[in-house]
């Protein structure tokens, strides 16, 4: 197992990493280029698609469309640990920028589909993209 180890300590041996180097996998360009990843709360069930099923109200989905139609653009559902029995109504976004010189991340808060299309429509993604971070944010 010593082939596991590597510069920040030893892998887990159930890790999809120490599972491919054991299998001799080429791992040289497996990780996404991601420079922005976009993550919002979605609280109940998940489906496949979670961000589209059930389905962000279609504003906000429009919203989070036009910023994802970008090879450099990740979009994720998160949620809480733990478990929530009453949902708040209350979401999480975050806007992360991923470089190796100016990362950051941000929240916001939104209460609804509405203000969730808001916030997502008043991105400037060329802005973010080169380092920006979003007004009101």
């Amino acid at each position: 197992m010593s082939s596991l180890v590597g510069t920040h300590g030893q892998l887990g041996v159930n890790s999809c990493a120490a599972l491919s180097q054991a299998s001799h996998e080429p791992l040289a360009g497996t990780a996404p280029h991601v420079a922005v990843w976009i993550c919002i709360e979605q609280e109940g069930a998940w489906g496949a698609h979670p961000l589209t099923e059930p389905g962000l109200g279609s504003g906000a989905g429009d919203a989070l469309a036009a910023l994802t139609d970008n090879d450099f653009v990740m979009t994720l559902a998160i949620r809480r640990v733990g478990r929530h029995p009453r949902a708040t109504g209350t979401r999480t976004v975050m806007i992360a920028r991923s470089h190796l010189t100016d990362a950051w991340l941000c929240t916001r808060d939104v209460d609804s589909d509405d203000q969730l299309a808001a916030a997502l429509g008043d991105v400037d993604l060329d802005a973010v993209m080169h380092g920006r971070v979003p007004s009101g944010w």
